[in-house]
């Protein structure tokens, strides 16, 4: 006698609800509508879990973030009609405080789980029955969290490591089920296939050693916004898949009744690409949520020229886009530090023509405020060789360094900075790049001390900006990104040229 369990999961949603592209404004395979007609075509009982960071990425969400969040966010009501078992916490849904993430968790229907976190009020796992079989589902988060978030939204919690949490937890567990599901919201830190090291050595993605090393059936993993697998590790099925809703990740169990007990007997697992009927339905509420995301939108800000547009990621940092210039300044003006330090996330678009709100959202499309920081020369030095690795050069081309690469591409990881005059010479060894480095006409020096505004991401050492980690913090500013921005356009009436402070020689 056999029995079939199937588990659908989605990751890194990030906000997308529909199939659009709010930078480009068209059509695009994403979002989580699409789901609906899927799930009415799956024969077997099912689970459907979702994997974390819904909260932040698209203006859909900002627009109701910026709200009394007294109705239910878009999010709230898609996922509730979509029937969602249980969700996952993500590092991304900590970017605007724990009373936010509270009041967006507590009108899900859903049951949140993170077993990781002391101090969040979320059960660590769940033991749920479905057709006769005893399902455990754990739920953990990267422990890199506090490299990347404001420390205020952090306050009071407890985070371990999730490998070590879930190798005290997972025996306790397995013993109460018939199959055990683990929801990461991290990735892998080797290649499933060859085990290879992917990237550096940071414990942000620890994917591979869970699934190799502990009794864990099931581990659906996030974070990376790659597809991973599916891969079996250690009798582990595990997988990874991309964000935004461009695809889902479908595990097929099966069980056989043994000696009173269900065993399980198969498990496998595809990932499904994002598809939408020709006829998809949206209910009227989500409809008047689109309608209002669009108005605000369309909102102009100001003019400027097209020098300010960004059509290659990397020839815009190679050939110094006069863009980075002017958001390193506004940012030097608002917070008063001797430097600044900017930069641009992996697709920005830049700007040109008029401005409007969708500029601002495609521009800057995390929710980062501004610190000031008190910095060392030595530490400042050590900074700009970090952002100096990002250039290239192999057989006589420019491109980007590998350090930016792998795992994933961080372009938003390279920074620009004003206020500073610096020199990169790329032609020379990493580490040995900067051959310049003044502040008001006269060298830095080891032991000099400046203030330096940067993004809380980057404040507290995110991107792997190590040395910023234990510099003092001289100010904290609450405006986001996006907020500052729209202000001094708005002001200004558009971008106005600012100087270049910074020399690339190739």
């Amino acid at each position: 006698m056999n029995k079939c369990l199937s588990l659908i999961y989605t990751s890194d949603i990030h906000g997308a609800l529909f199939p659009i592209d709010y930078v480009s404004n068209s059509w695009s395979e994403r979002g989580i509508l699409w789901l609906k007609d899927y799930l009415k075509k799956i024969k077997n009982p099912y689970l459907l879990l979702d994997n974390g960071d819904l909260m932040q990425g698209t203006p859909l969400m900002d627009l109701w973030l910026a709200s009394s969040m007294d109705e239910p966010a878009p999010l709230n009501l898609a996922y509730n009609e979509l029937k969602y078992d249980y969700l996952n916490i993500g590092n991304h849904d900590f970017n605007y405080g724990l009373k936010a993430q509270k009041r967006f968790f507590e009108l899900m229907d859903a049951q949140t789980l993170c077993a990781n976190i002391e101090g969040l009020p979320y059960q660590k796992y769940v033991i749920r029955e479905i057709n006769e079989i005893k399902v455990g589902i754990i739920g953990v988060v990267t422990q890199h969290l506090p490299h990347w978030e404001h420390p205020e939204n952090l306050k009071g919690l407890e985070i371990h490591d999730a490998y070590e949490y879930l190798k005290e937890i997972v025996p306790k567990v397995k013993t109460q089920c018939d199959v055990l599901v683990v929801l990461y919201h991290g990735g892998f830190e080797r290649d499933l296939k060859t085990g290879q090291k992917i990237g550096r050595d940071t414990l942000e993605n620890e994917g591979y050693q869970i699934a190799s090393e502990l009794d864990i059936d099931v581990l659906l993993c996030g974070h990376q916004h790659q597809r991973f697998g599916p891969h079996i590790l250690n009798n582990t099925l595990t997988m990874e898949i991309r964000d935004s809703g461009k695809e889902l990740g479908r595990v097929d169990l099966e069980f056989t009744r043994i000696e009173g007990k269900w065993e399980l007997t198969s498990k496998k697992g595809q990932i499904v690409p994002c598809h939408y009927s020709k006829n998809y339905q949206v209910s009227d509420e989500l409809e008047v949520w689109a309608e209002r995301v669009e108005i605000e939108l369309s909102k102009p800000l100001g003019t400027c020229d097209e020098r300010y547009a960004i059509k290659d990621q990397f020839q815009a940092r190679l050939n110094q886009n006069p863009l980075f210039d002017y958001l390193g300044q506004v940012i030097l003006d608002y917070t008063g530090a001797d430097i600044a330090a900017s930069s641009l996330n992996n697709s920005a678009p830049g700007f040109k023509g008029l401005i409007t709100q969708r500029d601002i959202f495609s521009n800057f499309i995390y929710p980062n405020t501004f610190m000031v920081i008190s910095v060392t020369g030595a530490k400042l030095k050590a900074a700009l060789e970090r952002c100096a690795a990002f250039f290239d050069k192999q057989d006589g081309k420019y491109q980007v360094g590998e350090a930016f690469l792998k795992p994933k591409v961080e372009y938003y990881n390279y920074d620009v900075f004003v206020g500073l005059d610096y020199v990169i010479d790329i032609n020379k060894p990493i580490g040995e790049r900067i051959t310049s480095m003044k502040f008001k006409g006269k060298d830095i020096q080891a032991t000099d001390k400046l203030s330096l505004a940067l993004n809380n991401y980057r404040a507290v050492g995110g991107g792997e900006y190590t040395m910023y980690e234990d510099c003092e913090i001289i100010r904290e500013f609450p405006l986001s990104a996006q907020e500052i921005y729209r202000q001094r356009i708005i002001k200004d009436g558009g971008i106005k040229e600012s100087k270049c402070w910074y020399q690339i020689k190739k």
